[in-house]
């Protein structure tokens, strides 16, 4: 039901007060849209300032494995040298996955720093 039919349903209206009401009903249709259009101008204000922040760059996880090559870099010993001590049981954190191998990078840095004392 429509809202003209409301209101004539209501009580008999004459065609004046039938128009002045519609008018209202116009005036309050505008004055709301307005009002929803001010409300959205201004959520989308705050919407393109958070955009506009920078967003704090993310950090790079750290690695927890280490290749043969970087425990060797930090050992400062050659690839091979690496090898003769990890197959003499020298070296902490091996990771094996069939027949790569990996250092986890804590464990072998813990190990070190124990055998160093």
């Amino acid at each position: 039901m429509s809202a003209d039919a409301k209101i004539e349903r209501a009580r008999p209206l004459s065609a004046d007060d039938l128009a002045r009401v519609r008018s209202m009903a116009a005036t309050i249709r505008e004055a709301v849209f307005r009002q929803v259009d001010g409300e959205a101008e201004v959520i989308a204000a705050k919407v393109a300032e958070k955009l506009r922040k920078e967003e704090p760059p993310v950090a790079e996880p750290e690695a927890v494995l280490l290749s043969v090559e970087q425990a060797a870099k930090l050992l400062g010993i050659t690839r091979n040298a690496f090898f003769k001590r990890l197959y003499r049981g020298r070296i902490p954190g091996i990771v094996r996955s069939g027949r790569t191998v990996h250092i986890h990078k804590e464990k072998f840095l813990l190990g070190l720093s124990r055998k160093a004392k």
